[in-house]
């Protein structure tokens, strides 16, 4: 299994007292991943929050947008088993970190991400604007991906808004731009 070969990279690098930063944030940042995609989310969030505290070295610091990334996946992994509040605590220190009105793909996701929290926790309206925020940067830097998933998260606010109209025309144009298959990775694990 890669998470274990992983773990023994992650291991050797500690026997050998290697000081390696940006090795390290990365296998930290391949367990998070590989953690995720084995529903191990304790772990995973464990391996993204040991990345993320990383110290700076002389040759090396974390970005910020990749702390960012590691901080979403966090969050995601953490809605998905209904932890609501470590989730909101990771949004809310990733978007500490970004400038929200900036063009930028994190950030569009970022949003996407806290309109799942939102509607996660029935809080409809606020999911709704998230996502809007969230389509906007995804249609100005033209991600089509970004800006599908935005459609989706904007249709599922508006069902559970009551606007089902609404909802089936965002869903209409996701369809356009993704084709007729959900995403079962984002909108099934955390949706529903």
């Amino acid at each position: 299994m890669a998470a274990g070969h992983f773990e023994q990279a992650l291991a050797l690098i500690d026997a050998l007292a290697l000081n390696d930063p940006a090795r390290r944030w990365r296998i930290l940042e391949s367990l998070g991943w590989w953690h995720t995609t084995l529903a191990n989310t304790p772990r995973a969030v464990e391996y993204f929050e040991r990345a993320i505290a990383l110290p700076a070295a002389e040759s090396w610091a974390s970005a910020p947008h990749d702390r960012v990334r590691l901080r979403r996946g966090a969050a995601v992994a953490l809605i998905t088993v209904g932890d609501t509040g470590s989730a909101e605590m990771h949004l809310r220190l990733a978007l500490s970190e970004v400038n929200e009105k900036a063009d930028a793909p994190e950030i569009a996701h970022l949003l996407y991400s806290a309109a799942q929290l939102h509607w996660h926790k029935g809080e409809y309206q606020e999911a709704f604007e998230a996502a809007q925020k969230s389509l906007q940067i995804a249609e100005r830097l033209n991600i089509p991906e970004a800006i599908a998933r935005a459609f989706e998260m904007l249709a599922l606010a508006c069902h559970s808004l009551g606007e089902w109209q609404q909802g089936l025309d965002f869903e209409e144009k996701r369809t356009m731009i993704a084709g007729p298959g959900l995403d079962v990775t984002d909108a099934f694990d955390v949706h529903l």
